[in-house]
């Protein structure tokens, strides 16, 4: 537990004064930004359905920020040593646990800030509050939890291959995302890691009535087998990997 401590205050180091850090700042800000300005030019400012739609808006960008970010991570340490640093130290995982715990703290931090910044500046600028704050701290650890599948499995998309790899397939689950949430979704959605997210935000919302509710506890069972199941499998490719990746 030492090491790992020390390894992770290290990746802190690391980032420091890194744009991977930055952009987990600036896109809470200009999310912040957008839903505001929406909800000024809304037909029925205040009413509720901007503040509702900010934490839709983590669930459907989350998994481009998680591929940008992981592409990033990756990037750096290639850049500071074509990965050593990760492929040295005594014991191979806990480099590899270090940096998916440094980004998953990164994104929970984002999260935060988007869900609760948001609410600050909306009940400061329509002066009221439709939903509590109990509202967005659950609805985003719900969202954050629903995504840790897409963050390991990004993690090795990036160390594996290529940044261009992790930030397309990010932007085509960001855009599943959204399209799941439809009818289409009804049945499958269940199977679709990114689609987890914004199905349960949904489900959380309406209490779980029909139909947005149907499939409930097969998506549950399916969400945490899979977020194991990806753990299992990246820890025992991180094991024998060797730091080669594919080219751009």
């Amino acid at each position: 537990m030492g090491d790992f401590v020390r390894y992770l205050h290290s990746d802190f180091l690391k980032i420091k004064r890194r744009s991977i850090l930055l952009i987990h700042i600036l896109v809470p800000i200009v999310g912040i930004a957008f839903f505001i300005i929406l909800d000024i030019f809304h037909q029925t400012p205040g009413s509720g359905s901007t503040a509702g739609g900010v934490l839709g808006g983590v669930a459907v960008a989350f998994p481009t920020l998680i591929g940008v970010a992981c592409s990033m991570a990756a990037e750096q340490e290639s850049e500071a040593g074509n990965f050593q640093f990760l492929l040295t130290f005594r014991s191979k995982l806990i480099p590899f646990f270090s940096m998916a715990a440094m980004l998953l703290i990164l994104g929970l931090g984002s999260a935060l800030l988007t869900s609760f910044g948001f609410e600050a500046l909306f009940a400061a600028v329509r002066h009221q509050t439709p939903y509590g704050p109990d509202y967005y701290f659950w609805g985003t650890l719900l969202v954050y939890s629903s995504n840790i599948f897409i963050y390991i499995f990004h993690l090795f998309l990036s160390l594996r291959f290529n940044k261009a790899v992790s930030i397309g397939i990010g932007i085509v689950e960001s855009m599943l995302s959204g399209l799941l949430i439809t009818g289409l979704g009804d049945g499958i959605w269940v199977l679709i890691p990114c689609a987890w997210g914004l199905r349960f935000l949904k489900i959380f919302e309406y209490g779980g009535t029909e139909p947005i509710g149907y499939g409930l506890n097969a998506g549950i069972v399916c969400c945490c087998i899979g977020t194991v199941l990806m753990c299992l499998f990246s820890c025992i490719w991180f094991s024998r990997w060797e730091g080669k990746k594919a080219e751009e």
